[in-house]
């Protein structure tokens, strides 16, 4: 693919990763208010709620570390997703954008692992691991095309 085509796709790619961070963001939020829910609830909610009082504290616990993963997630997915809409428009700026993308391609594949370990594996997290990834190789792509027109 030329430069240009990985430009646009970059470009393109990088408008889904912001998009991709916002849900993650708001998920993560949803997910630390229903922690402090379940943390101020009393037992007569939980039961109505179908939870048991004694597993409140540890579902509080798991809402608000995979609360807080998805909103550090969703930060890291917008800033490689602004990092991308730039680079695509001077593609010298291309480094920061694969080395970003490549780290949080490594963290979003993580969390689609962890997730599944978890027996739950969420559509969000497996877009942005593939949307991170595509990322990655268009400015891999646009990075070797640069190479090669500064070596001729």
């Amino acid at each position: 693919m030329d430069v240009s085509g990985s430009q646009r796709a970059l470009r393109m790619l990088s408008i889904v990763e912001i998009v991709c961070a916002a849900a993650a963001i708001a998920v993560g939020v949803v997910l630390l208010m229903a922690a402090r829910a379940i943390d101020a609830a009393d037992a007569a909610t939980l039961s109505s709620a179908g939870l048991a009082a004694e597993n409140a504290p540890a579902t509080s616990a798991a809402f608000g570390i995979f609360g807080v993963v998805g909103i550090v997630i969703g930060i890291w997915s917008l800033l490689c997703g602004i990092l991308g809409i730039r680079a695509s428009g001077d593609p010298t700026k291309i480094g920061v954008v694969w080395t970003f993308t490549c780290i949080g391609t490594l963290a979003s594949l993580a969390a689609v692992i962890a997730s599944t370990v978890n027996g739950n594996l969420e559509w969000l997290l497996v877009t942005t691991a593939v949307s991170s990834g595509a990322m990655l190789w268009h400015a891999n792509n646009i990075k070797k095309a640069i190479a090669q027109k500064a070596s001729e």
